[in-house]
C-alpha cells in the first residue's frame, strides 16, 4: 500500500484540474489569487489519525486543495503540532524509546596546569623544558 500521507498522481491531477480557471490559469482555492506559487494542502487530517479504518481509506481529491504560499504556510504550522502529537502517540504505542531532551555530556578534556603561565621565559629555556620543570 502506498504512503497514506501522500496523494497519488491521479488525485493530484484531479485537484489541479479543480483549481484551474476556464482561461487556463490556476488560482488559490482559498483566496482565489492568480499568478502565485501554489502548493498542495491536506484539508483532511484523517490521514495521520491512528485509527485503522481512517488510515486504510484512500485519499481523494476532496482531501486536498491547491493553496498559495501565504495561505498554506500558517495552516501547515498549525497542523505540525497535531502531526507531532500523533507521531509521538504512535511511537509510544509501538514502544519506540524517546530521544533524550538534552545532549549527552562528555567527560571533557583535562585542564592543563597553569603553574608556569605568567612567568617570563628564561633565556635558553623552551616551553617544553618550562612545562616539565627542567632548568638550565
Amino acid at each position: 500500500m502506498a504512503n497514506r500521507q501522500n496523494f497519488d498522481r491521479a488525485t493530484r491531477i484531479a485537484i489541479a484540474k479543480r483549481a484551474t480557471r476556464p482561461d487556463g490559469q490556476m488560482e488559490c482555492e482559498k483566496c482565489h489569487a492568480v499568478g502565485v506559487r501554489l502548493e498542495l494542502h491536506h484539508l483532511n487530517m484523517d490521514a495521520w489519525v491512528s485509527d485503522e479504518t481512517k488510515q486504510k481509506r484512500k485519499l481523494t481529491a476532496d482531501d486536498g486543495a491547491m493553496w498559495c504560499v501565504p495561505c498554506h504556510k500558517p495552516e501547515t504550522s498549525k497542523q505540525r503540532k497535531q502531526l507531532a502529537r500523533v507521531d509521538a502517540a504512535a511511537a509510544r504505542h509501538l514502544g519506540v524509546p524517546t530521544p533524550p531532551q538534552k545532549p549527552i555530556q562528555s567527560r571533557g578534556f583535562p585542564h592543563r596546569s597553569r603553574t608556569h603561565e605568567g612567568r617570563p621565559p628564561v633565556a635558553g629555556e623552551t616551553s617544553i623544558a618550562r612545562r616539565f620543570g627542567v632548568e638550565r
